[in-house]
């Protein structure tokens, strides 16, 4: 998982991310 893949977001949209986007990605 790498986070600066993902723009900054609210925590719940990170959650969304770490649930729609496996942790082996």
């Amino acid at each position: 998982m790498d986070l600066s893949r993902i723009p900054p977001q609210p925590k719940a949209g990170i959650l969304n991310v770490l649930i729609e986007i496996p942790a082996g990605s």
